[in-house]
């Protein structure tokens, strides 16, 4: 959290798929960071989530990272090694 803070984001929270219905339900700002966000968006439900919070009115961001870095590679690398990610499957992010 100090870290972040460093950084000039004030209020992080790390949030379990239980609580995104919770948030993006009652939420004025949503700001969310992302390597490539590709799991979030396959899930219809979630996509679903951010429409409803978007037409009531919340400003919502993301922040992905940049495709094609080292940052990314080595992202797969340790989702990969952990078993994450599987073996051949590249995100596009």
């Amino acid at each position: 959290d100090k870290k972040m803070k460093e950084h000039g984001l004030e209020h992080t929270d790390v949030v379990d798929q239980m609580n995104f219905k919770k948030i993006f339900k009652k939420a004025d700002t949503i700001k969310m960071m992302y390597v490539s966000a590709y799991g979030f968006f396959e899930d219809l439900k979630m996509r679903r989530l951010v429409e409803e919070a978007a037409k009531r009115g919340a400003q919502i961001q993301f922040l992905f990272a940049k495709k094609n870095t080292q940052f990314i590679k080595d992202i797969e690398t340790m989702e990969r090694n952990s078993g994450l990610r599987e073996q051949k499957k590249r995100y596009k992010g």
